[in-house]
């Protein structure tokens, strides 16, 4: 029978979508980047942000980068924090939540997000004391999916 349940963050607990679509579009728009589309996000859900920073500049040079991604995150805390939340948790997650606490089960969320954004997300959706352990981008050498979170 399993004991443990690692679960990820954007797009498994809850529905990030929207808040990081316009984070993103904010960003770009702030560093007069192109626009870019919701498709090409989508396509890079899941990847650390210097990797999805990377392919959105086209770039290798490591400040453009890193501004890129320092812009993101001081964009992400604004975007998420808006009233209403773009951050929904998805039906049934507080239920299966409760669940499998009330089965002595341990949870944990392991994420290519921010350790304070994922701590910050988990605080406002009011289910961080599901969880025993939450694993953020920088808690790790290699983001998923490689299983080095997991093996932690």
């Amino acid at each position: 029978m399993l004991n443990n349940y690692i679960f990820d963050f954007d797009g498994t607990l809850a529905d990030t979508q929207t808040a990081i679509f316009e984070t993103w579009a904010l960003t770009c728009q702030q560093l007069q980047l192109p626009p870019i589309s919701l498709e090409s996000i989508r396509s890079t859900m899941g990847w650390n942000l210097f990797r999805i920073a990377q392919n959105i500049t086209q770039s290798d040079d490591i400040n453009t980068i890193q501004n890129l991604v320092l812009a993101y995150k001081t964009n992400y805390k604004i975007v998420s924090n808006a009233e209403p939340s773009p951050i929904k948790l998805f039906d049934g997650i507080i239920e299966l939540l409760q669940n499998l606490k009330s089965q002595n089960k341990q949870l944990f969320v392991v994420s290519a997000k921010s350790s304070q954004a994922l701590n910050d997300g988990l605080d406002k959706l009011k289910i961080k004391e599901f969880f025993v352990d939450i694993i953020g981008a920088e808690d790790v050498s290699f983001t998923k999916p490689n299983p080095e979170a997991i093996d932690t």
